[in-house]
């Protein structure tokens, strides 16, 4: 901005704000975006807070990771506030178990004869390719018969199940069930997020 001499949030060229964000270490699913122009950082600020939207990134509770730049050009400043919701990232094993977690919750702790889990590492190949893909694609997994349900989605938190899982998860008919996951940044989600396979038997 300082060098254009104006105030943008993405000038020609330039990717836009979740693009460049997706670059940072950190795993965002909620973004926002400050610029500001003037004499005085004081002022800038009181500009801000007197704007409804900017003055909501600056407040919005569920925001928990900020990062701040200023460039003076002579008698002006200009000011950047990114903002952001950062969530933690888990390795493959451990969003797998997070899902699992999840799928027993569902059904209720105490469930007699609730489905066991088996462990199936295709069903983590499936996720990956469908990573890879960028698209989801239920035909990927197989494994054990009978196969009686396959889900596949995306979620930027693993222990959040898919609705679609409702239906699964309440047939008395289940036995046993798998679980794949892969984090991944593609271009739907440039950010990252789960690529999720459960595999219901």
């Amino acid at each position: 901005m300082a060098s254009k001499g104006e105030l943008s949030h993405q000038f020609a060229g330039e990717a836009p704000l979740q693009d460049r964000l997706a670059k940072s270490t950190l795993h965002l699913d909620k973004a926002g975006e400050n610029v500001a122009l003037d004499v005085d950082i004081d002022q800038a600020h009181d500009g801000l807070m007197h704007s409804p939207h900017h003055r909501e990134n600056l407040l919005r509770a569920d925001y928990n990771v900020a990062g701040f730049a200023v460039a003076r050009v002579h008698d002006r400043l200009y000011v950047v506030e990114d903002f952001g919701h950062s969530i933690p990232m888990y390795e493959a094993h451990k969003a797998e178990d997070m899902v699992s977690s999840a799928i027993v919750h569902a059904t209720g702790n105490a469930q007699p004869g609730r489905p066991k889990r088996l462990e199936l590492s295709n069903l983590r190949e499936a996720a990956c390719s469908m990573a890879t893909s960028d698209k989801l694609n239920p035909k990927l997994v197989s494994g054990v018969s009978p196969l009686r349900y396959v889900l596949t989605y995306t979620s930027m938190q693993p222990d959040q199940l898919a609705p679609a899982a409702a239906k699964a998860i309440v047939d008395n008919n289940l036995r046993s069930y798998a679980v794949g996951a892969c984090f991944a940044h593609t271009p739907t989600y440039p950010n990252g997020a789960y690529w999720v396979t459960v595999a219901f038997y």
